[in-house]
Formats: C-alpha cells, sequence, structure tokens
C-alpha cells in the first residue's frame, strides 16, 4: 500500500481575486522537498536562489555600465521619474501585460500581509549569475543525450522493469517502461550514475516511438495530462540547447489514444499570440480537446518581485498555460476561465512548477497522472521523455542540515 506524501504547495488560493481571475501562490520547493525528506535530503539551494531580476548577459552589463556612469557623473534617476517610465511601457504593452499586472497586485497584496514574502532579506543584484552557473554544473545531461543517440531496436512493445524486482546495476533503461517501488522512494544506477525515482512513480524514456508503443499497449487511461513541448523558437535554435518539435509533429503525440474521458490537459504555451491560436483552434480539437482555462505563471524573485517588469516589449516576467477538456464533455464548473500562479521559478532550464496541487480540485480522488516531455518525476505520475530522468540525478540533492 502506497505511503501518502504531504506535497501540499498551494500557500494561498483566491477563487475571485480580480473580476474573472483566480490567484495562487505555489511554493515548489516545499512539494519537491517533500518527495525526498524521508531520504533525509532535499535540493540544492542554488537551484531556487532566484534573487534577482532575470536579465540577457548583454542587457545586464549595459545595465551595470549605466550605473557606473551616472555615480561617476553624479546623476542619478528618481524612484518617481522611474514609476512615470515604466507606467509608460505599461500602457504600450497592451491590455493584458496591464491586467495580469493588476490581478498580481491585488494576490500579492494579500500575501505579504500574510508573511509569504518578505523584503526584509538581503538579495544579491548579480543577475543570479552565482546561482545559474552552479546549476549547470550539476546532473548528467551528457549521459542522457548519449543514450539518445545509441543504437535502439524500435520495438512494438516496451519491456516492463520494476525496480523492486529488478535493481542490476546499469540495466538498460531506454526504451522500457519503468515502475519504482510502490511504497518508498527507490535509488537506481545507470552507467555510474546514482537516480532517486519517487514513490509510486512511473517512466518511460525514449524518443517518441516508445510513446506510441505505450500507448498501443496500455490498459488504462490518464484522467490529468502535463504537456511542455520544446517548442521550435530562434534562441533554441541558435543556441541548440535542446531538439525541438515542429507544430506538424505535435499533431503526432497520441493525446486522444491516452486521456480518459473527463479528463484535463494543462499545456505550457510560448508568449506568442499565433501559437496560441494554433493551440485553441488546431491543436487541441485534433487531440480532442477544448481549451476552458487560461492560466498565466508569474515568476518572481525570493522577495516577491516579478523577474521581469511588466509592459516592456521583449521577455515578460510570465509564461502561459492552458488548461483543456474533453470536447463534448462537461468540464468541472469551478475551474476559473483566468488565473494567476506565482512561485519562484528554478534556476533549471525549462523547468515549469508542479501543478498537480492546483488542479486537485477539478480531478477525481487518486487520478492516473502523466507528463509528456518531463525532465523529472513525481509521485503518482507517468512521466515520459528522452530526458526523464534529468532532474532525478542524486547531484541536485544534498543533505538536510
Amino acid at each position: 500500500m502506497s505511503k501518502a506524501i504531504d506535497t501540499m504547495s498551494v500557500r494561498l488560493y483566491e477563487a475571485g481575486v480580480h473580476e474573472s481571475y483566480a490567484g495562487v501562490i505555489l511554493d515548489a520547493p516545499v512539494f519537491l522537498n517533500n518527495i525526498v525528506k524521508d531520504e533525509g535530503l532535499r535540493l540544492k539551494s542554488c537551484i531556487f536562489n532566484t534573487q534577482s531580476e532575470f536579465r540577457m548577459n548583454s542587457e545586464f552589463a549595459a545595465s551595470a555600465l549605466h550605473k557606473e556612469q551616472e555615480i561617476s557623473e553624479g546623476q542619478s534617476i528618481t524612484g518617481s521619474r522611474k514609476r512615470k517610465r515604466n507606467k509608460k511601457k505599461e500602457e504600450k504593452a497592451g491590455h493584458v501585460d496591464y491586467e495580469i499586472k493588476l490581478v498580481f497586485d491585488a494576490l500579492m497584496s494579500t500575501a505579504r500581509k500574510a508573511s509569504m514574502f518578505t523584503d526584509n532579506i538581503t538579495l544579491s543584484e548579480d543577475n543570479n549569475v552565482q546561482s545559474r552557473e552552479d546549476t549547470l554544473t550539476l546532473g548528467c545531461a551528457d549521459l542522457l543525450l548519449e543514450l539518445q543517440d545509441m543504437p535502439h531496436s524500435i520495438a512494438e512493445t516496451l519491456d516492463t522493469i520494476h525496480t523492486d524486482k529488478q535493481t542490476g546495476e546499469d540495466q538498460s533503461l531506454f526504451h522500457c517502461l519503468v515502475h519504482s517501488k510502490p511504497d518508498k522512494n527507490t535509488i537506481v544506477s545507470l552507467h555510474q550514475r546514482r537516480f532517486i525515482l519517487p514513490q509510486n512513480s512511473s517512466f518511460i524514456m525514449s524518443h517518441i516511438d516508445g510513446l506510441k508503443a505505450y500507448s498501443s499497449a496500455v490498459s488504462h487511461k490518464f484522467q490529468f495530462i502535463v504537456i511542455d513541448p520544446p517548442w521550435e523558437n530562434k534562441s533554441v535554435k541558435r543556441k541548440k540547447t535542446y531538439n525541438t518539435l515542429t507544430n506538424y509533429d505535435l499533431f503526432k503525440l497520441p493525446v486522444k489514444d491516452l486521456a480518459a474521458e473527463g479528463s484535463l490537459i494543462a499545456l505550457w504555451c510560448t508568449n506568442k499570440p499565433s501559437q496560441h491560436i494554433f493551440v485553441k483552434e488546431k491543436l487541441l480539437p485534433a487531440w480532442g480537446f477544448t481549451a476552458v482555462s487560461t492560466w498565466y505563471w508569474v515568476k518572481v524573485t525570493k522577495s516577491g518581485t516579478p523577474i521581469r517588469p511588466f509592459g516592456v516589449e521583449g521577455k515578460k516576467p510570465y509564461e502561459k498555460m492552458l488548461i483543456a477538456a474533453r470536447t463534448g464533455v462537461e468540464s468541472p464548473i469551478n475551474i476559473p476561465p483566468q488565473g494567476i500562479l506565482i512561485s519562484v521559478p528554478s534556476l533549471l532550464h525549462s523547468s515549469k512548477p508542479p501543478l498537480i496541487d492546483l488542479v486537485r480540485k477539478w480531478l477525481p480522488e487518486k487520478p492516473r497522472c502523466l507528463e509528456l516531455f518531463a525532465r523529472n518525476l513525481l509521485p503518482n505520475f507517468t512521466s515520459w521523455g528522452n530526458e526523464v530522468l534529468r532532474h532525478q540525478d542524486m547531484d541536485y540533492y544534498e543533505p538536510i542540515s
């Protein structure tokens, strides 16, 4: 029998924080650390050590130079003038940014009264450089890339491995369905690296052929599916940080075969309006789903300041996530049409906050959950991706002091 894990991470939920918006403050480190606390572990402190605004390196260098020049010339921009400039930029940025900021300000006002964030902490202004560099040294990304490039037989079925019965050193875990122990976390070895598997979790580390094989063979469907696609964008294409998928590729995902009647999808998107239209009008209908709610994940520093200003062109302080329900199936009436999710982001690249505590109220008891393009594992989830073990490496954890 599985042991319950207290992973409640929602610190504040307001159904009507502003007009049709719901508001949520989520504590991702609490959720993730609770999973491994029985092993006396926690995530390394650098991973969520977001202390200052996120800026491009060139932007940060230019800003630092500008400050030095102001100091040397005895000039400064007053706070009131800064606020006026920001207000003008907000007005130019459009209605969406303005509305999100209103909701954000209202929710943060409640949060600060409850002492969820405080300004009385010493924060660095180094563009999070040290913590970002520390996180880049963690894990085994090169090993996982090597595993992907090794020749694998494209089998129509997946081998199944139960780690409570098979724990052989360096056994192949690629293109297999792997189940952890149902009642406690498991540590497995792979090519001289150690990975921690949360209790009652399963994963498929494979290319898309492995997911298709799984969808053909699985005897059950999923009530909740999280999808974080590697969308095409110019930055990733230029830096070649990971492989992306075209819009056409996403139609090939067997979502319709994996989703139960009455299920929900949480689909992460970029902020491009054209992509939002494509997802709502083409991709979701092809999967048999209809968007019912739009959420904005506003990323903040440890003191509660947005990681980027609202209302300016370029990068936003938020990412977009759509919640979709099966087409033709009545969705839970209490899903708000719009929402704001506030949390401190992980400094691990492209990492998203865990969503199960947010959507739990809209799902059946003990739902079957699936994550596609996952880079980590969660209890009571099946996770698929070609780097699904990336953030399970023991290198990301440290003993609780």
